[in-house]
């Protein structure tokens, strides 16, 4: 897998990614000599689930009334050790610029506290996935998901506008003809009119601006084309033809009556300018008159410089309507929805145009996302909007599959994730449903009434070590750590599966085919152990990270971005004044009533496998922060029948019953639990193979790689700039891209790796 991702060679162009084959750049942040990365997060499969799964199947639970003779109680002393710092934010202070500032939680007598809380909920998913248990929480994933399809695909909407009656969408596709795939023919030109608009004079007639969005006029238009070349001493190539709007005219019954002019100058291809790779030039001479709707989206592009005028047919056989159907509404309400989400941060924050271009006054977003975040009408297609539609079909059966705001817009995937979980895998509705986890650790209906209380509970934790467990950081100001990035599981080659099984989509394929009805989602969300964050002297700052240190071992994640940009604190990025040390110790007790051997013996497999591996718990995982380890101090387990057997005696241990005190005693219920979860999985081989426990222990004992969110060989910009890996993964322009989706977690270490792309 590395090894077949090795970096081009130079001579067909600059490499696009460096592999097992290629090392890291000098100086380069990002990998270790493999050129390959880990990302801070991944996923542990979740198989489907079925009735024939024995006690790992779903029951309702046996209840807390009384000692049931099978079922064991009892108490399990841990002590918990930090293997990395551990984060457990206090209250936040908000100090100059937005930017927040962190303490530690203590005790009245400055003793870190850490809250029962945060161990039980990470515990959970850690039993969730090794009972391949329903999820807990699944909410807020039932509508589908947006994506940035690849430019050529405006190449095939059609311009269309809602009727007054706002049931119908007129089709404006001009002089142009439409394939019976409902997309212009080959060769023919664009339906809509190129409007010279931005950095030249607004076109009118009579003195008159009309180059408004939404205003009805008549367009003169010429037939032009556009060429392209891949390097300066290349011939020019026809890229494709489009319609150029000369002048506009007021909106009348009948065409201005003026003498169409011929366009001066003599056909030619676009000159010969060596930086120039692009350009058009007119291929008629002759011009006419179309009636038409002005769309402005305004200047939300570098080098943009044209608007559209949407043509009505030039003759009334060509004239054609589409309903507007309920599947219509509902897609194009998600659609902008995805929009307002995508861009709301920003412009609640006062920005004009996208991050991405100079906040200069110059750019702006497009109408539609100004609308959408203003949460005006441009959700509810009222009549007389002006959008794209993809048509299929031709004639009296042509019909609408999608709209879109722009001509080059964001896609929507074709099914919603919360429709890809496994059978009986999402959150249960009613006590009977209840799965080990839900019985275990507790359960309440996310969608109404009902909850049961469960069978675990995590007693008051100590921190051993006292006030000596605190590392303090710069004083009040505190120590910026890097950016942390929000869930996107738009990024359908990270969240989506190929099939049920949670298997990787294919890399190199259409990332459209993510969250398809026939395949499936990664699984549970997991936050793998970090080694490079034990590493000594891993946690402590270093001034400048341009300096050649090797201590450095390419970049302190936690420290990177800050020391790259001269220690900025904004709104984005967090202080933090303390936090609590590696090799601090905590104690606490785990107290278990009524659970069944396979409840217990997944629970002591779990905590022995912790005793190595790590779990992680508090803030900051990304960054490597919350590594712990579980250690068992003592055992004390009796079943229903024992405890039976004591009450009868007055407390006095009796014969009758079983009882767990040692790991020895504990190897019966944990040889239980295994062999109920090959048996409900039905997969072959040894319990060491099947893909949660491999997913699962890899997590937690985690990888050689460097581990960090995707970016450039180059990037040193902050963790938003994660879009620049995203979007030269998606370079559809050149072939040798593979297009990488994020590898199984089942993977053995540098399989788990993603490439560094090199930026261009």
């Amino acid at each position: 897998h590395a090894g077949g991702r090795a970096a081009n060679d130079r001579r067909g162009g600059p490499p696009r990614h460096q592999g097992g084959g290629g090392g890291a750049n000098p100086g380069s942040q990002n990998t270790g000599p493999s050129g390959m990365f880990e990302n801070p997060y991944n996923f542990i499969p979740v198989l489907a689930r079925d009735d024939t799964q024995g006690e790992l199947w779903d029951v309702e639970p046996e209840g807390h009334h009384r000692y049931h003779p099978d079922r064991w109680t009892g108490r399990i002393h841990i002590e918990l050790t930090t293997k990395t710092p551990l984060l457990v934010p206090d209250l936040g202070v908000e100090r100059q610029n937005g930017h927040k500032v962190f303490g530690l939680r203590l005790d009245e007598n400055g003793v870190p506290v850490l809250p029962p809380t945060s161990i039980k909920g990470p515990l959970r998913v850690a039993y969730e996935a090794i009972t391949n248990s329903r999820m807990g929480v699944f909410a807020d994933h039932g509508e589908r998901l947006a994506l940035r399809p690849p430019a050529q695909s405006g190449a095939a909407v059609v311009p269309v506008r809602v009727s007054e009656d706002g049931e119908h969408l007129q089709v404006l596709r001009g002089t142009t003809t439409l394939t019976a795939s409902g997309a212009p023919a080959q060769g023919e030109p664009q339906c809509a009119a190129w409007l010279p608009y931005h950095g030249t004079k607004h076109l009118l007639k009579g003195g008159r601006n009309l180059a408004c969005h939404g205003s009805r006029v008549w367009a003169r238009i010429q037939g032009w084309a556009h060429f392209r070349r891949r390097h300066a001493n290349d011939a020019w190539r026809q890229d494709f033809r489009f319609w150029r709007a000369l002048e506009l005219a007021p909106d009348s019954e009948n065409s201005p009556t003026d003498t169409p002019t011929v366009h001066p100058e003599p056909l030619r291809p676009p000159p010969a300018d060596p930086n120039k790779r692009t350009g058009s030039t007119p291929v008629d001479l002759k011009t006419q008159w179309v009636r038409g709707w002005v769309m402005i989206n305004g200047l939300n592009i570098t080098r943009k410089h044209d608007e559209r005028v949407f043509l009505e047919p030039t003759n009334e056989e060509a004239k054609e309507t589409i309903p507007v159907t309920p599947e219509l509404r509902s897609a194009w309400r998600t659609l902008i929805a995805s929009y307002r989400d995508a861009n709301e941060r920003e412009l609640t924050r006062g920005h004009r145009a996208p991050s991405a271009l100079p906040q200069d006054g110059t750019y702006d977003f497009s109408r539609h996302i100004h609308e959408a975040c203003a949460r005006s009408t441009a959700s509810r297609l009222e009549p007389g909007t002006l959008c794209y539609a993809a048509l299929s079909g031709d004639g009296q059966g042509r019909r609408a599959d999608a709209l879109y705001p722009v001509m080059i817009s964001r896609d929507l995937y074709p099914c919603a994730p919360d429709a890809l979980l496994p059978d009986n895998v999402g959150p249960a509705a009613k006590l009977g449903q209840l799965s080990p986890a839900d019985r275990v650790f507790g359960w309440v209906n996310q969608g109404g009434n009902g909850s049961f209380k469960g069978q675990l509970r995590i007693g008051a934790v100590t921190c051993l070590d006292g006030a000596n467990a605190i590392k303090l950081q710069e004083g009040v100001q505190g120590t910026p750590l890097a950016i942390l990035g929000q869930p996107k599981p738009s990024q359908a080659r990270f969240y989506a599966a190929a099939n049920k099984r949670g298997d990787p989509l294919p890399d190199g394929g259409n990332k459209k085919d993510g969250y398809r009805a026939d395949g499936g989602l990664r699984g549970r969300k997991v936050y793998p152990h970090q080694r490079q964050a034990e590493m000594k002297g891993y946690w402590i700052p270093v001034d400048d990270v341009r300096q050649p240190l090797p201590e450095r071992l390419n970049g302190r994640e936690v420290f990177r971005e800050w020391q790259s940009h001269g220690r900025e604190r904004t709104d984005q990025n967090r202080s933090i004044t303390a936090w609590v040390k590696e090799g601090m110790r905590f104690a606490f007790d785990l107290d278990l009533i009524n659970l069944s051997a396979v409840e217990l013996g997944a629970m002591l497999w779990l905590l022995d496998e912790l005793a190595e591996g790590h779990l992680r718990i508090g803030g900051g995982k990304p960054l490597g922060f919350g590594s712990v380890n579980l250690h068992v101090i003592s055992l004390d387990l009796s079943n229903g029948a024992s405890l039976a057997a004591d009450y009868r005696a007055f407390g006095a241990r009796v014969s009758g019953g079983r009882r767990i005190v040692s790991k020895a005693d504990a190897e019966g219920v944990k040889d239980t639990y295994m062999s109920a979860l090959s048996s409900a999985l039905g997969q072959q081989g040894s319990f060491e193979t099947l893909p949660i426990i491999k997913a699962f222990r890899n997590a937690a004992r985690g990888g050689n790689l460097p581990t960090h969110y995707p970016r450039t060989d180059q990037q040193r910009g902050p963790v938003g700039d994660t879009y620049k890996w995203f979007t030269h993964n998606e370079d559809w322009t050149n072939s040798r891209h593979e297009r990488h989706s994020l590898p199984s977690l089942g993977n053995d270490d540098d399989d788990r790796g993603l490439p560094t792309l090199i930026a261009t």
